[in-house]
């Protein structure tokens, strides 16, 4: 005999035998058990940042009561049709359709077919969970025979009606019936009742917001059930059928509000206050979070608009995920655990889930702690093939680029730089830094994959978005939470039994050339589809399937993270299961994650306005030539002139090499000439605001800052008869926030020194 015939046969004895024993005491229920069906809505209120209401939680499900006289009759006709249709005849459990559903699932050598009663769903839903296991139905079909023993089929019916799931959030049909379709389930027509009842067997399947045509197909089958069963002519369910049966536009908006937000309180709450889920759904609480009413609901719109993802191949869809965080507080400003993610409790993707970040770790665990270690942007580093022992790392494309800068590198998101970079600063530095940005990593991740994010655990989007908080910040890391207090019913505050890391990770000059960057990588790297004209930084990452796959490349896992000055946000967009049938075909952390992220941010920043990352006084801007890494001449060409940032004292002195001298002794308003006895005097027109640096290009090739001034003249007296000098102005731009940019050097000026000479202008 076959495992799955064995398996049933098994269930079929187990029952048989258990209902014999159904007086058991441990699946008994009190009269206090019984007393929770009619006592579903206890709750605590949760405000937002500012204090407005956001939501209650009521036992973890939000439905309105709705009694079944008020429904009409083709209503719980239409669910007992699909779901049970011997519900009068049975006692709890359905004997006949355990052995007819065993039978099936022999032959089809299946577990596919299942043969739960409403009295056993309902059973379910109030005091089990959805785990399947033989002892879980054991204790189902005893509970649901002993709740028949108490109550009629109408209550039970009633009640069920009152509790089931029916997707985007809504449980109980009256939520359901308002979300879907913006009506009382009073009002319902035969064909949106019969839409209503073909959800449950699969709420993020047939929910009508998620998959149309599959809702209308389920409903036609509820119909003819229906038929089946004596409650409606063929005449009546065909002209149900031919209902067309339309969605409340405001069905994706609402339901699955704030269910993210719920999911991370509950934890938080038990982990840092010590309340459990069943206190804050009966304790009448006050909790006051750092969510941003607005954001969150559009972060949600987003989710819920399913052109901002790819097409799926089946019911299975690709599926998404996203964190937004405070940097100057570490308060989480909105989250999404998933599309149409509408259930308390369920798989919060947004915290629970971790996912391998590909190279949006980049930034962390290679450039800022080479920067750290006095590494700059405008470093060469070479791009080409490489191995380490057996570890040959590539390009995503295949490429090499050889001589790049590290600008360049991490604004195309080049593999080899990065992993030859970490390599060069000692993987065990790179490992310590990751740690430091929140990131629990296993002795499994000291290697050189590291570079590339290839994490054994990997990381969640709120993760993500806490370390690139750390850039937005000046270098500080904060730990995320979504609670900034708790009152309870008489006005106490609960105290946080676990404080708030708040801890410096990286120097504030680290911090903002990290950030330099990143604002390129929206500009004209790999994150391009993420700008959206304002002040953003932002990184992609994206991690291949482990098989080869037809035509384009497959991609596992697609990422994105971004930040302003005042939210930090990372996208995630992949398959809950990556198999050969479901993985993202073309796509990439900068295609459909960027445009999420170019959405969010944007719309942040329309409703809180835009603020300017501010450069530490400790940095200059200067133009170099991106060639040779030199202050840019002249005669650089424009495409190889870069604005590129320096510790100050550790910008390039010289002129590229590329720009030849100008033999002209006059440059404008600039004028060279040797006075005997006090040395070369120089002269020029200055600008408001402007501070010029002055340079001398000695013979030998050397230059040689000789000072500075903003009057429009100096005098170097320091000159050797018979030399030969070039000079320079480096003008250079005090702005108000105290930062400085350093604009294009003049041409130089040429002048002779001779052994004996008489005042001159040259």
């Amino acid at each position: 005999m076959s495992k799955v015939c064995k398996k049933f046969s098994l269930l079929t004895l187990l029952l048989l035998f258990s209902l014999f024993v159904n007086g058991c005491a441990s699946f008994t229920l009190s009269a206090k058990d019984f007393a929770k069906l009619y006592n579903l809505q206890q709750s605590s209120a949760i405000y937002d940042k500012n204090g407005r209401f956001l939501t209650q939680i009521s036992g973890s499900e939000r439905r309105t009561y709705v009694k079944i006289d008020e429904l009409p009759p083709y209503v719980p006709q239409a669910f007992v049709a699909i779901e049970d249709a011997r519900f009068y005849q049975h006692f709890g459990i359905d004997i006949v359709g355990i052995l007819r559903a065993s039978v099936v699932n022999i032959l089809k050598k299946d577990l596919a077919q299942g043969a739960s009663t409403i009295t056993q769903q309902l059973v379910r839903n109030v005091y089990l969970t959805q785990e399947k296991t033989f002892a879980r139905k054991i204790k189902e079909a005893l509970l649901a025979i002993q709740l028949e023993r108490v109550y009629t089929k109408k209550e039970i019916l009633e009640m069920y009606l009152n509790v089931i799931y029916f997707g985007n959030g809504n449980y109980g049909i009256e939520e359901a019936a308002q979300n879907y379709f913006g009506k009382p389930a009073s009002k319902l027509t035969l064909g949106e009742a019969a839409m209503l009842a073909g959800i449950p067997r699969r709420p993020n399947f047939y929910a009508p917001t998620i998959n149309y045509e599959a809702a209308v197909s389920r409903k036609n089958l509820v119909l003819d059930k229906m038929v089946e069963q004596g409650y409606l002519t063929p005449e009546e369910a065909e002209k149900a059928k031919r209902e067309e049966v339309k969605i409340n536009p405001e069905a994706q908006n609402k339901g699955n509000q704030y269910a993210a937000v719920i999911d991370k309180i509950f934890q938080e709450s038990e982990e840092d206050f010590g309340l459990s889920r069943e206190q804050l759904n009966t304790g009448g609480y006050k909790i006051y979070t750092t969510v941003d009413r607005e954001v969150q609901r559009y972060a949600e719109r987003v989710f819920a608009d399913a052109r901002n993802f790819p097409p799926s191949t089946d019911e299975i869809i690709v599926q998404g995920a996203a964190a937004g965080v405070d940097p100057e507080t570490g308060g989480i400003v909105f989250l999404i655990g998933g599309r149409n993610y509408g259930r308390f409790g369920g798989f919060n993707r947004s915290f629970m889930m971790y996912r391998q970040p590909g190279s949006a770790f980049k930034p962390i665990v290679d450039y800022a702690p080479a920067f750290e270690k006095g590494y700059l942007p405008s470093d060469f580093i070479v791009d080409e093939p490489v191995a380490f022992g057996d570890y040959k790392p590539k390009n995503y494309d295949g490429t090499y680029h050889g001589k790049v800068t590290l600008r360049k590198a991490l604004v195309e998101s080049l593999n080899i730089p990065a992993v030859k970079l970490l390599n060069e600063i000692g993987v065990d530095t790179g490992y310590e830094y990751a740690k430091r940005f929140g990131f629990e990593l296993t002795a499994k991740d000291k290697n050189l994959s590291l570079a590339l994010g290839g994490l054994e655990r990997g990381a969640s989007p709120l993760q993500m978005a806490a370390a690139y908080a750390v850039f937005a910040s000046g270098g500080v890391y904060r730990t995320p939470h979504i609670i900034n207090k708790i009152i309870d019913k008489d006005g106490n505050e609960i105290p946080r039994r676990k404080s708030l890391e708040e801890k410096k990770v990286i120097s504030e000059e680290t911090a903002y050339l990290i950030t330099d960057v990143l604002i390129d990588t929206v500009k004209k790297g790999t994150a391009r589809r993420a700008n959206f004209g304002g002040i953003l930084a932002a990184k992609t990452g994206t991690t291949e399937v482990p098989f080869k796959t037809p035509g384009q490349k497959g991609t596992k896992d697609a990422w994105i993270v971004g930040y302003t000055p005042d939210i930090s946000v990372a996208v995630w967009m992949g398959y809950d299961k990556t198999d050969r049938l479901h993985y993202l075909k073309g796509v990439t952390g900068g295609s459909y994650p960027a445009v999420i992220l170019r959405k969010i941010a944007s719309y942040y920043v329309q409703v809180h306005g835009e603020k300017p990352f501010t450069m530490p006084k400790q940095l200059v801007r200067v133009s170099i030539d991106e060639k040779t890494g030199l202050i840019a001449g002249p005669l650089t060409p424009p495409g190889q002139v870069v604005d590129e940032v320096f510790p100050k004292g550790k910008e390039p002195k010289a002129l590229s090499p590329d720009t030849p001298p100008n033999p002209e002794t006059q440059n404008g308003n600039l004028t060279a000439a040797y006075i005997e006895g006090k040395g070369v005097v120089l002269n020029w027109q200055p600008k408001p605001g402007y501070t010029y640096q002055i340079y001398r290009i000695n013979e030998d090739g050397s230059t040689l800052m000789v000072g500075e001034s903003s009057t429009g003249s100096f005098t170097d007296a320091k000159v050797t008869s018979g030399s030969h000098y070039q000079y320079y102005l480096l003008p250079v731009q005090k702005k108000e926030d105290g930062s400085v940019k350093m604009e294009l050097p003049s041409v130089p000026v040429v002048i002779d020194i001779p052994a004996s000479v008489t005042g001159g202008v040259y």
